[in-house]
Parts: structure tokens; sequence; C-alpha cells
């Protein structure tokens, strides 16, 4: 599993400072049953939420999906500690919630964020049943196994906070197809967006600062190979490469993307082309380049059948310059090949990005889409991050949309259809908050035993809790009608930087958990069963005399009809959690003293040079 870490040189800076008396929450902590506040309820308005409509979460069940729930011993921060201090349900609880966590699947190895977003949804709906279910770091199918033990469970919202790079994104992978399966039986899926977005720290001349992770083209360009490349190829036991990837959009020709990178511990390149995974070829593969010299790390094929690798990179204690260059080894058999497919590469997050040759889209490449996967699969809601303090302010690091896929689904009758046009989704749907307080992860405070969450891992537990209030009082609502009532109620924000639109950063804003529940349709009341008029006893009379016809009078009024449901949204291993932890705040100073160095006059000049 990668480690909980994303990078954002503003994020570090401003984080190291916070105070969490910075913080607006709703009640003090001395006076309440919890040992820490929820700092999501008051500008999610989910507090308002609860006391207006009556409302915490009781009759839903809410299944997390993370690394693992109770695996860490800390003095002070156990699960017998959390129970105690009114942060999870439990025997002893001093809130009176003593439904424990449910544990469907542990895991081997993780930090407990589970624990720490099990915290968060318990924060907002304290009254919904709570169920883990962990995801084994080494195997790709655990996920899925995961989604599926948790609807078997019984669970009626589920959240993950996983980044799978065996996740096709050109495709539906197969966790998608789980989540499918899930939705299908009646569960509300919430998924972290991911923190894969990357600001250059230092931009060359003439750029400015903005997204530059995630590069992408939609049709593989044929160009000559550069020099260097042939033999880095023949030393990883492959054939010689036929030609490569043009990566300049204009006239000119380049095939090498040029990016200053720092990598402290340890960090990948990820590199997918689109084929659909049952017709893989296997004819490309990435060569990059260091200083001017090959790397030998061996490439890491994806599991599930995925088309791509992934590149381990060295750690370093200064920036570096890197070259990475897509190869073709030879042309497909034409009665049997596709069109000439997409191309993605994109840095994990154990790699800060100081700048980029490529730094904006232009033609037909994209640069900065990071929303990778089953996070940014239709069936899901996608969950963006803000800080609680400034919750229309997106996080640097929060991943970024649209999403679009080649291929239909491998399982569709007409298998891996070849989609034509692509169709292009938006994505995330909704920003969430982060940077709030729990016991388990995060950077240490001032106080005792209380850390700060970050990510979007906290962000998204924080929106599935709110879908657990609206099926408390709306049991029936299905996931089209949750994405419906969230979206169309909440609070637009915008985009920070001029080229991404706000719905493929923040999606349709952020979540208002009071004017959701208020968007309900009313519910009926009890038809009222009318009372029997008894008959009257005849009486004899003498022979009668003609009258006139009695008026009718009006009978009992119809009951009343239910509400038409909202209409719903049109739908649309290796893992890397999607939170932030303590370990994300020394790498930064690499970055922020480091990048900034006078050779990247030097490296642009070198660029350039190779393009002509």
């Amino acid at each position: 599993m990668r480690t909980s870490v994303g990078f954002a040189l503003a994020f570090i800076l401003v984080t190291a400072g916070i105070a969490p008396a910075a913080w607006a929450v709703p009640t003090d902590a001395a006076e309440s049953c919890r040992s820490i506040p929820v700092d999501a309820d008051a500008p999610l308005k989910a507090d308002r939420a609860r006391e207006r409509f009556g409302v915490d979460g009781t009759g839903v069940t809410v299944g997390v999906l993370s690394d693992s729930f109770g695996l860490t011993s800390a003095a002070g921060a156990t699960v017998a500690d959390d129970i105690a201090h009114g942060l999870l349900p439990g025997p002893g609880n001093p809130c009176g919630r003593t439904t424990p966590v449910e544990v469907v699947h542990e895991t081997t190895g993780g930090k407990d964020e589970g624990r720490a977003m099990l915290q968060l949804v318990h924060g907002i709906a304290p009254g919904a049943t709570l169920m883990f279910a962990g995801v084994d770091a080494d195997r790709a199918a655990s996920l899925r196994e995961s989604i599926d033990l948790l609807v078997a469970a019984g669970a009626d919202v589920i959240v993950d906070d996983i980044g799978m790079e065996d996740d096709s994104i050109f495709q539906r992978s197969l966790s998608g197809e789980a989540i499918v399966r899930a939705t299908a039986a009646g569960v509300a899926y919430f998924t972290a967006a991911g923190n894969g977005n990357k600001i250059s720290v230092a931009p060359r001349p003439g750029q400015s600062k903005g997204p530059v992770n995630g590069w992408e083209t939609t049709a593989y360009r044929p160009a000559a190979c550069p020099d260097g490349v042939t033999t880095a190829v023949l030393a990883q036991g492959r054939t010689a490469p036929l030609d490569c990837l043009d990566v300049d959009p204009a006239e000119g020709t380049d095939t090498t993307l040029n990016y200053v990178i720092g990598v402290q511990n340890d960090g990948e390149v990820i590199f997918q082309w689109g084929e659909p995974a049952d017709r893989v070829s296997g004819l490309f593969v990435p060569v990059v380049m260091i200083d001017g010299e090959p790397l030998t790390t061996p490439l890491t094929p994806l599991q599930d059948a995925t088309p791509g690798f992934t590149v381990a990179l060295p750690a370093r204690d200064k920036p570096f310059e890197i070259d990475i260059t897509v190869a073709r080894l030879a042309i497909p058999d034409a009665a049997t090949s596709l069109p000439l497919p997409p191309v993605f590469v994109s840095f994990d997050q154990g790699v800060q990005v100081g700048s980029a040759e490529y730094w904006r889209s232009s033609g037909d490449d994209t640069v900065g889409r990071t929303i990778m996967g089953h996070n940014g699969d239709p069936a899901a809601i996608s969950v963006a991050a803000a800080p609680a303090a400034t919750p229309l302010q997106v996080e640097d690091f929060s991943s970024i949309g649209p999403v679009t896929w080649a291929f239909g689904s491998r399982f569709a009758a007409d298998p891996s259809a070849v989609l034509d046009p692509r169709p292009v989704v938006s994505k995330p749907d909704l920003l969430s908050v982060d940077r709030v307080r729990t016991s388990v992860l995060g950077a240490d405070t001032d106080e005792p035993g209380v850390k700060i969450f970050s990510g979007t891992s906290a962000a998204a537990p924080n929106a599935a809790a709110v879908a657990a209030l609206i099926r408390s009082l709306a049991p029936d609502t299905d996931q089209e009608q949750i994405r419906a009532l969230l979206t169309s109620t909440a609070t637009r924000a915008p985009s920070p930087w001029d080229s991404v639109p706000a719905e493929n950063i923040v999606g349709a804003g952020l979540i208002d958990a009071e004017a959701a529940l208020a968007a309900l349709p009313p519910r009926p009341g009890p038809t009222p069963e009318p009372t029997p008029t008894p008959e009257p006893t005849p009486t004899p009379t003498p022979e009668p005399t003609p009258t006139p016809s009695p008026t009718a009078t009006a009978g009992p009024s119809a009951s009343p009809s239910a509400s038409p449901a909202p209409a719903a949204a049109p739908d649309g291993g290796r893992l890397a959690s999607t939170g932030m932890d303590a370990t994300a705040l020394a790498p930064l100073a690499i970055v922020a003293g480091l990048v900034v160095i006078g050779g990247v006059i030097l490296l642009v000049v070198r660029a350039r040079a190779r393009r002509r």
C-alpha cells in the first residue's frame, strides 16, 4: 500500500501553523459527551440537519473500506479509548451509543485510517450502525471482494478511500464493476476522488502555477525514437522499438515529457495505454531517463489485465530532471488491431513536481486529469476535499477530472466495445471537508491525543455520513436520488485555476446537508380509514307522500398520494490511500527550497533543444 501521503506546498505551510481553535465547531468539547468536537458539522450544516429533521442516522448501516481498523495500539489511541471518549460506538460509550463497529474483514497491515474515517461518520451520523472491511495492500482483488462483503453484510451506504493504480482509466475497472453491483443492490456508494493533483512549485519562464500531474493524449502519435531509448528497451529484454510517442501537440516533434521532480521516500510513474483488458497487445512501454541516463528499474505490470506499468523512482535529497518516453515495439496485425490508443502518464503521491515542460492542455492533449479508475466511476459519488475552516477553497492536492472511457464494459453483451464518441463524465461529483480532528491519524496538534486528518480520505466519509442522514429520513432514497439531492442543493464553489472548469475540481459544490434533507419530497402520512355509518332502523309510515329527490352530499376526500421522488442524476494490487498524515510534512521542505534553483532555465533550454 502506498503511504497516506499527498503533497501540496501551500497545504504544508498552512497546516504547520494551524491551531485547533481555528475550527468552527458547534459545541464546546467540555460540554459534550465526545472528547473531540465534530469539525465537519458546521461547514456541511449537518448539525442543523439533525436538529431540524430529527435524524441521526438511526436505521442506516454505513460501511467503510480502507487500510485497517484496529491494528495500532498507541497509548490513549486504541479502539477502546475511542469508545470511552465517545468517538466510536460500543459498550461504555458515554453518549449511549453501545452497538460496536462490526469488523467484517481486517487486514494485516495499516495505519487504521479506516478507524479515523469511522470516527468522522459517527460524528455526523451518531445513530448509524457502523461496519468496516479492510483492503489488502498486495491484492488488486481485495477492494472488490471487500465491497461485496459489505453489501452481503447489509450496508446501506459504503465509502472507500482507496486509490488503485491497477484500475483501468480507459475502461470500467473490476472495482467499478463491484460498485455497479453494490448500487444495483440498493447501496449508496461514495469514494474519495484522490490526492493526485500536483501544482508546479517552480514554473518555468512563461508558465504560471497550476495543475501539472497527469498527461493524456487521445491517440498514439508515432515519431522517431530519441537516442538511448533503443538501448534502454533492449536492456529490459524487449525487442527494439519501432517508434516513439510524439508528445508535442503542435506541428513540432518531441518524444520526451520533461519534468523536474523530488522524491523523498518512494515514488512511481504510472503509465497506461488504451487497449481493452481482454485484448492487451503489450506493445507499448515507458522509458524513463534521469539526468540523461536510462533508469534500469524493472517495469511492474498492472494487475487485473489492465494495460500498463508502474516504474519505481529513486529517492534523492535534491530535485532532479526526468524524461519519460513511450515506445511502441511493433505494429499489430492490421486485421486485429484497434485504433491507435490513448496514452496516460502520471506520478503517484510520493512524487513532488517542481515544473513540467507541458503544463497546460493543448490540442488533443490534456494536462492535469488525475482521477483514476473506480474513484471516477460514474456509478460512484466521487468526493473532493476542502479545509473545514475554508470549505469553498478546494485543496491543491484534490484530484481533477473529467473521466473519459474508450471502451465499454468487459462484461457487456458486446464485451469491450469501442466507444465512438468517447463519453466524457465530469468528476468529482461533490466537495466535502477535510482537516478535521480525530484521535487516530494525521498531523499532531497542541491538544494531547488529537490529530488533524486531511485529504479526500477525510472528506469522503463526511459526505457518506450526510447520505446516512438522508436515508434515515427517507429509507427508500436510492443512489441516483441521493446524488441528485446533494448536487442540486450544493453551494457552488470556484475553481482556483482558469485552466480547469469548476465541475472538474469541485463538482457541483459544497455539500449542504440541511438543504438536501429539506429538498426531500414530503412523506405521505397514513390514510385514515372511514368510520362506518350505521344503517337506520326503518320506521313504518303511512303511504309515502312524494318528495323531491335528495341532494347528494360530498363524500370523504381522497387520500393524499406520495410526491414523486427527485429526478435521478445522469449516470454518468497496489493501493494508494487517499489521506494525509504527518509523514507528508517532511518532503516538501525539499521541493520548496530546491526546485526553485537556477538550473530550471537550463532545463528548458535542454528540453527545447531536444525537440528541435
